[in-house]
């Protein structure tokens, strides 16, 4: 096993991959590189969970000091990035003319992490994932055996179903707390459960948990008339989760095997990864110019050269972002 206080290059490699994967999605690839895609969020949520492990394991957590910093980390640079966002696209309006693009319950929506523009409501994820993630820790140093713990992971997981029949029965008030907060919740609560396992796992304990994944996956493909995991991702059932999770899992295996980790062992890959929240944020400006302006019909007009406008702009903003930070940082120390 590693060290788990040595930093482990394969979780920045799965964190680029996570993040390349979404930015493929919002390029709107065809129906076959969109699913494989697919397991990029899930990944994410494991990766939130192998990291909170990695910094806390062994460690006293103070709550509510430890809710502060995440929300000061996740909540706090959405809403800065939306403020640039709306202003942005609000001068554009006024530049050219035009009514401006969205409208006011978009932008509070966007602000409560709900709806809105979209793409926001993964921060409300991992918001609620890292409210959790101590109670999670603790229950996987309680519980030392694999087999177990692996048992109840699955056991929460069909938890979910019944929490999934309930919503489809329900409506209202009570129907969107669900949709917004439980269900998510507690579906992505179990693949967080199993990032901070995975730096505890031996070989054979990952290829069982892999293996396990795939039997439940295949097994909701088949009862789902093999279906688009897509249609099973909001909320979040098993047929979507388990997929994501037997995909990182996987790739998490394939990279520990050296010609494949070589492939992506550069320094804008771990540039990329390190900085992959403003990566995720920066790049929705891009999408949302395409989709505005229809730049689909002109310079982005094939998934190609629409993945490269959208990763080119984004990687700029978040140079830029990167280098500016830098220099206020050096600044600050030198007073």
């Amino acid at each position: 096993m590693e060290s788990t206080s040595k930093r482990d290059l394969k979780i920045d490699i799965l964190r680029f991959i996570a993040i390349m994967g979404i930015i493929i999605a919002h390029s709107t690839p065809n129906d076959i590189i969109f699913e494989i895609r697919n397991f990029d969020v899930t990944l994410l949520v494991i990766l939130l969970g192998t990291s909170f492990f990695i910094s806390n394991n062994n460690k006293k957590i103070n709550y509510f000091s430890y809710v502060i910093k995440r929300f000061n980390r996740l909540v706090i640079p959405t809403w800065i990035f939306l403020v640039v966002f709306f202003s942005l696209f609000f001068i554009l309006s006024l530049v050219l003319n035009q009514n401006y693009y969205f409208s006011l319950s978009q932008i509070l929506s966007s602000f409560m992490l709900l709806s809105g523009i979209g793409y926001v409501w993964v921060m409300r994820v991992f918001f609620i994932i890292a409210l959790v993630s101590p109670l999670l820790l603790n229950i996987s140093q309680k519980i030392r055996n694999h087999t177990i713990y692996l048992s109840l992971v699955i056991i929460c997981l069909f938890i979910q179903l019944l929490f999934l029949y309930i919503y489809s029965k329900s409506g209202g008030v009570f129907a969107k707390g669900l949709e917004y907060i439980l269900l998510p919740g507690l579906g992505y609560s179990v693949v967080a459960a199993i990032g901070i396992r995975l730096k505890r796992l031996h070989f054979k304990s990952l290829i069982v948990y892999t293996l396990s994944f795939l039997l439940i996956f295949i097994l909701f493909l088949y009862l789902n008339d093999f279906h688009s995991t897509q249609l099973d991702k909001y909320p979040p059932g098993i047929h979507y989760l388990s997929y994501g999770v037997f995909c990182s899992l996987f790739l998490y295996i394939v990279l520990h095997f050296k010609p494949v980790f070589k492939i992506f062992d550069w320094r804008i890959v771990y540039f990329i990864s390190r900085n992959s929240l403003w990566l995720y944020f920066w790049h929705i400006i891009p999408v949302q110019l395409i989709f505005v302006f229809g730049l689909d019909k002109s310079i982005a007009n094939n998934f190609f050269t629409r993945f490269l406008f959208i990763f080119i702009v984004a990687f700029i903003f978040t140079y830029i972002h990167y280098r500016l930070k830098k220099k206020l940082k050096r600044g600050v120390i030198e007073k």
